[in-house]
């Protein structure tokens, strides 16, 4: 984790196998799985997606990396907000 302008930036990477290129700009999408029917809802980055662009100003974003897969939850300010 690390402070970028004001942003907070996570970055978790993994080593698997990445993503395939042809389903990365779908993985947000809601109902979007590759499980078998009756395995997955599809609503897990979808609503993780959502809940940091309604509630955290911020937002998800995946990419391939070249020993796999990297995820980023940049959240767009960094200080508590004053209510």
């Amino acid at each position: 984790m690390h402070n970028i302008n004001n942003k907070i930036v996570i970055t978790i990477d993994d080593n698997g196998t990445g993503i395939d290129e042809k389903i990365l700009g779908n993985v947000f999408d809601p109902y979007f799985t590759t499980h078998q029917e009756g395995e997955g809802m599809g609503l897990g980055l979808y609503m993780s997606q959502m809940t940091l662009k309604k509630h955290m100003n911020g937002s998800i974003t995946l990419e391939n990396i070249e020993d796999g897969a990297r995820a980023k939850k940049i959240t767009l300010n960094s200080s508590p907000s004053k209510s």
